[in-house]
């Protein structure tokens, strides 16, 4: 195999989900203020594509499971170990900070949809406590992936390695 094979990580559903669940959150994003109703059909598309993925992470191929984002006590400290040293493990998928921050990403992108569909019900209608949640959320959200972004760029440079060339590449 080799290595330009061996950077092929996640398979095409997965590829799919990540880039639609993109172009979803910088629509839902872009309308919050001024187009309630595509704000609602994408906040309701990333509620969709986050149920695809949790159902995909459960049978899909072992590469697209999610209990491989859940790293355990031991890997978190070998990898800050390394960082301190500098010396890079390469990782097929996600290391440790990585997996940790996807599904950090999946809960706060999951509950900003959820609190966002709730304060549209009759029960919680008006409620502002529920608004302020929401957007908090949202706004963690924009933190987590600005964050992101810059571990992917910093951990591609420092690797050596075009880690955001895995989520592009197609075969």
């Amino acid at each position: 195999m080799t290595t330009e094979r061996k950077s092929f990580v996640w398979d095409l559903p997965t590829r799919i989900f990540h880039w639609a669940l993109v172009v979803s959150f910088i629509f839902v994003q872009g309308s919050a203020e001024w187009f309630q109703t595509a704000h609602s059909f994408f906040g309701y598309a990333i509620l969709g594509l986050i149920s695809f993925r949790i159902l995909w992470g459960l049978i899909g191929p072992k590469e697209a499971r999610l209990n491989i984002l859940i790293p355990t006590q031991e890997s978190v400290e070998l990898h800050f170990s390394q960082l301190k040293q500098l010396r890079f493990h390469s990782h097929s998928g996600h290391n440790p900070l990585g997996g940790m921050m996807v599904l950090a990403l999946l809960s706060t992108l999951t509950l900003s949809a959820v609190t966002g569909h709730v304060a549209q019900t009759e029960w919680f209608w008006g409620l502002e406590w529920v608004e302020e949640i929401h957007e908090l959320l949202a706004q963690l959200s924009l933190i987590l992936i600005g964050v992101h972004l810059l571990a992917i760029l910093i951990m591609s440079g420092l690797s050596g390695q075009n880690l955001a060339k895995r989520m592009v590449k197609i075969t």
